[in-house]
């Protein structure tokens, strides 16, 4: 797998917080005691750590320090999966440890 390509599970996963496929996957991503749901398709945290380190879901829990964590796709993570950034780009501003947004012509440091 080429350095700038996400691995198939976030992959798998992203596409299917971004395009949920009939009512079991509703489009959230929810974490418990170490493992990650889309309905009834359970995930290890891994690849749930993999996204949330490139910053392309973010939280949607409802409690503060609930037992559940539940996430969802963001404008990043929907950029990557449309192809205006890539997972090269998106290691490079996480590690200048900067704030950035994401724009209709990709990435924008602050």
């Amino acid at each position: 797998m080429p350095r700038d390509a996400l691995p198939p599970a976030q992959r798998r996963i992203l596409e299917w917080l971004a395009h949920p496929i009939d009512e079991d996957h509703d489009g959230e991503l929810v974490c418990s005691q170490g493992e990650a749901w889309i309905g009834t398709d359970r995930f290890s945290m891994r690849p749930v750590y993999g996204l949330l380190r490139l910053m392309l879901i973010r939280d949607a829990s409802q409690e503060v320090r609930g037992e559940l964590q539940r996430y969802v796709i963001n404008s990043t993570g929907r950029q990557l999966l449309a192809g205006a950034v890539t997972v090269g780009e998106l290691r490079a501003v996480t590690a200048a440890r900067r704030p950035f947004s994401s724009t209709r012509r990709g990435l924008r440091l602050h």
